[in-house]
């Protein structure tokens, strides 16, 4: 795991969501990506990362 205590929030959550991605643990990595999404509602790119994890996860409505 890495250590992502000396980042920014934003920078963290999108370390860990990724993290997640790239080892299936996709409800972990939705709630990383909504998390997320709270603190950064405005980060394209998290958003998009969160629908794809979304349809992974198997929950492809909430993704729209």
């Amino acid at each position: 795991a890495e250590d992502t205590s000396g980042l920014p929030r934003e920078e963290a959550l999108a370390i860990v969501g990724m993290r997640h991605e790239v080892t299936r643990e996709w409800s972990a990595a939705v709630e990383s990506y909504r998390e997320l999404r709270r603190v950064a509602p405005d980060d394209l790119e998290a958003g998009l990362r969160l629908a794809w994890v979304q349809i992974r996860a198997g929950d492809g409505r909430s993704a729209w």
